[in-house]
């Protein structure tokens, strides 16, 4: 950030003393980073700050307009009122369009309504989707024109995942030379969170069980996840918070100093029962995807029902979650002394216990027993009739679909305990379904020609007479 704005201390400096300044220069920039951790916020800051250094040229007409409605709105609230900020959100929807020749106008209309100010555009990588994006990739090229043609009127701000947004610079090399300024934004741990919300050591906890951040990223048991809501959880919680000490003031009609600037134990607790029952009552309960998938693990074909029921949210990984989330409730949530997150935590785990008896028997029916029995059966296929065949390959369908869904759950470098104590026995189910691609089949020869047997049946009687 130093850069950024020695530079344009640097060309203002050389304007004030007459000579020619750095009117060439792009001021276009890349944020990095994960959601909540400040992206848009500094956007707006570095922004009026780049305006009010006069880095941005305004036109006249766009200068006019501002001044009028800083004028209103003075008149308003009966005090003075800067020039506002131009700041203007964009994504996919307001760029690309659904019909050919669409796209470009619309690109167009997001950066002329930035004019004078900054055009932020979030997850910047999702204006092209996989694959033949023909529109994304036209509204990509349309923006990289834009940029160059007016980065003296304009600051676009890029940001998004790191990973996502390297990918998406390297695939349109025409970014990386109009876009010279990269910041990264950190992913916050506990301790950082708490401090931004001048929190208690309760808060704390309740921050670090919302969020799944940790203090020492480094611990066995500390799982930072991407999408962890970092600052923007802190002001979820001190908003959930607020409404909890409104709800206690209002029914204890304490109008009191103290009663209205204090939160109490009770506040904590409550936000925190609250929390952990949003994230846990679900998937702990009786119709929950730890109840649903132990009673799948008992069924023949049951884990390939389970994945087709949940098929549109990921069920894996909302397993990992889930049970994450119940070792951060255990861990960090035991401070509050709440019977009901005590009942909750006993559900999670009695479940969790649950599921893993029936998941490690699973494994063992399925990779250690049917596996290996089918993969041996295989070898007689030839003798076997088409009643015979037919019953065996069915089941070895089922089988082998059971035993990749067992795979799927489990081949995962990061598993969760306790999960991560049948890794290595369902893992062996790899090798047993290597053992079953490594059979010919010899198929009947009924199978082959239908009615052959019936044929053969006649033509023996023929012979007989």
């Amino acid at each position: 950030m130093g850069q950024l704005f020695g530079l344009v201390k640097l060309s203002l400096w050389r304007e004030q003393l007459g000579m020619k300044g750095l009117g060439g220069q792009s001021f276009h920039m890349r944020f990095l980073g994960n959601p909540g951790t400040g992206k848009t916020v500094v956007a707006r800051i570095v922004g009026e700050m780049m305006v009010k250094m006069g880095v941005v040229d305004m036109p006249d007409d766009v200068k006019k307009k501002l001044k009028e409605e800083a004028k209103i709105q003075s008149i308003r609230e009966d005090r003075e009122v800067g020039l506002p900020l131009i700041f203007k959100e964009a994504a996919r929807v307001d760029m690309v369009a659904q019909y050919l020749g669409q796209t470009a106008p619309k690109v167009e209309k997001a950066v002329a309504g930035a004019i004078g100010g900054v055009l932020f555009i979030d997850e910047a990588y999702a204006l092209v989707r996989d694959g033949k994006d023909s529109f994304g990739q036209e509204a990509v090229d349309t923006l990289i024109k834009e940029m160059e043609d007016k980065r003296k009127n304009v600051i676009v701000i890029l940001a998004g995942y790191e990973a996502e947004m390297d990918s998406f610079f390297d695939s349109n090399p025409g970014f990386k030379s109009r876009v010279p300024f990269t910041f990264r934004f950190e992913v916050l741990n506990s301790q950082g969170l708490s401090v931004a919300a001048d929190a208690s050591p309760r808060l704390e906890d309740l921050i670090a069980f919302t969020s799944g951040c940790c203090n020492d990223i480094a611990a066995p048991d500390c799982h930072p996840s991407r999408d962890n809501g970092n600052g923007r959880t802190v002001r979820n919680v001190i908003e959930a918070l607020q409404r909890a000490m409104a709800r206690r003031v209002v029914q204890s009609q304490s109008t009191d100093m103290a009663s209205l600037q204090t939160l109490t134990l009770k506040d904590l607790t409550l936000v925190a029962e609250e929390q952990a029952a949003a994230r846990l009552e679900g998937p702990c309960g009786q119709t929950g995807l730890v109840t649903t998938l132990a009673e799948a693990a008992d069924k023949k074909a049951g884990l390939a029902m389970w994945n087709k029921n949940y098929q549109l949210s990921k069920p894996n990984e909302q397993l990992y979650r889930m049970v994450r989330e119940s070792q951060r409730l255990s861990k960090s949530l035991s401070s509050f002394q709440s019977t009901l997150l005590g009942n909750l935590q006993t559900q999670c785990s009695t479940g969790l216990d649950n599921l893993v008896k029936k998941l490690e028997r699973k494994i063992q029916v399925t990779c250690d027993g049917m596996l290996p029995k089918m993969t041996s059966e295989l070898e007689n296929t030839g003798k076997l009739t088409v009643a015979q065949f037919e019953a065996l390959v069915m089941p070895l369908q089922m089988t082998s679909k059971e035993a990749l869904y067992l795979l799927e759950i489990f081949n995962n470098e990061d598993l969760p305990s306790p999960l991560d104590t049948l890794q290595t026995p369902a893992m062996a189910c790899e090798d047993r379904l290597d053992d079953l691609r490594d059979q010919s089949i010899l198929a009947p020869m009924e199978m082959a020609v239908p009615g052959l047997g019936e044929q053969l049946g006649e033509t023996g009687k023929e012979m007989e007479k």
